[in-house]
């Protein structure tokens, strides 16, 4: 990207986060699947980019607000 480093939720489509999602639609039992099923959060994410030097801490904190 011409502009920066994209960071972003990437949910695979896995069996067990499928069933979750057909039993609820509530965002805390999803998430909880999808993060046993591989799901890596946004934030752990960007705190790898900052760990390689590619981002800064300020910038992930900032873009990943919202999730803490």
């Amino acid at each position: 990207w011409p502009w920066g480093k994209l960071i972003l939720d990437h949910l695979e489509m896995t069996g067990p986060v499928k069933q979750t999602l057909l039993e609820t639609n509530e965002a805390n039992v999803i998430r909880e699947a999808a993060l046993k099923n591989g799901m890596v959060p946004m934030r752990r994410y960007g705190l790898g980019l900052v760990r390689d030097g590619i981002t800064t801490l300020d910038e992930v904190l900032q873009a990943t607000d919202y999730y803490a």
